[in-house]
């Protein structure tokens, strides 16, 4: 039985429901194409060959992999795989230097791994791995503190003092011009 139905878009995407379930809108399936509001059904953009990362690929099939950009001139692929950490430039294929200070023993089974990039860092899980406290280490208490004053006068010397220890800055009295370029 053949049904001729019109149909407006098919911005619903793919839905694995059965099919009396879903909507006209849906697609069973979509091989090679990428659904936008803006532009609708596209053809997939074409893989593009960089550059070659390793002479020998073995265990590269479950390589762990993490796309970040620093700006927008700067993208990298981080790339884990055999107990080792490996970063190359996206746009070239070049590989950066990567310090370890504190060994790779954290590096392992790579089917664990997730990465989130904040800003200028990238964090590194690896939920194989339970995470321990070091005996070796305390945290240092920092003696610092936030100061706002509302409202200040000119050659006037302002003092915070908190369980003994004294903080203070003095405004400028207004006698030399270059005080106002602050």
């Amino acid at each position: 039985m053949l049904i001729a139905q019109k149909l407006d878009n098919l911005l619903n995407g793919v839905s694995q429901q059965a099919a009396p379930v879903r909507l006209p809108s849906h697609a069973e399936s979509q091989v090679n194409a990428l659904s936008s509001v803006g532009q609708g059904l596209t053809k997939r953009p074409p893989a593009r060959h960089v550059a070659k990362i390793t002479a020998d690929p073995t265990g590269y099939s479950t390589a762990f992999l993490h796309t970040f950009a620093r700006s927008s001139g700067e993208k990298y692929r981080l790339v884990v795989v055999g107990g080792d950490l490996k970063v190359f430039e996206a746009e070239t294929g070049v590989e950066a230097t990567v310090e370890f200070p504190d060994g790779k023993s954290y590096l392992t089974d790579t089917l664990g791994f997730r990465a989130v990039t904040i800003g200028d860092a990238t964090l590194l899980a690896n939920r194989g791995i339970t995470v321990a406290k070091t005996a070796d280490r305390a945290a240092s208490a920092r003696r610092e503190a936030l100061v706002w004053v509302r409202q200040a006068d000119y050659g006037t010397t302002y003092r915070v003092n908190v369980a003994g220890s004294e903080a203070y800055y003095k405004t400028p009295d207004g006698a030399d011009a270059t005080d106002f370029d602050r």
